[in-house]
């Protein structure tokens, strides 16, 4: 039983939860970088929240071309469009903490996902 349902623990996968102030608005999450290297183990949510110790096999699991991981950071962002001028805030949907718990919810997801899918047999023709 996966359990997508309930936000997961950072701590079940091994993630490290740096936060300097309670405020889960979302302007646009982003990698940390060092220099010109991009470091996906590190997502810096906020100005307030770092999420480190993110397993690279988080972002195997591919949906449409990216990692569910990267899909979420790119669609939970605030963006205002340019022709009419409106402006799509995801934090004004549901609770403070819900975009936070659905990327931990993915990442965890996406892990037991791999893992159900390395467990199978592998494939042989008939």
């Amino acid at each position: 039983m996966i359990n997508y349902e309930q936000p997961a623990e950072p701590a079940e996968i091994g993630l490290t939860i740096e936060i300097n102030k309670e405020d889960y608005t979302v302007q646009q999450m982003k990698f940390l970088k060092n220099g010109k290297n991009v470091l996906k183990d590190t997502i810096i949510f906020n100005e307030n929240i770092k999420i480190s110790g993110i397993p690279d096999k988080v972002y195997d699991y591919i949906i449409n071309g990216k990692s569910a991981v990267e899909w979420v950071m790119e669609r939970y962002a605030v963006t205002t469009d340019k022709a009419s001028g409106i402006t799509d805030n995801p934090n004004d949907y549901g609770d403070e903490k819900y975009i936070f718990n659905l990327l931990i919810s993915v990442m965890s997801v996406s892990l037991k996902t791999l893992e159900l899918i390395d467990s199978m047999p592998k494939y042989t023709e008939i």
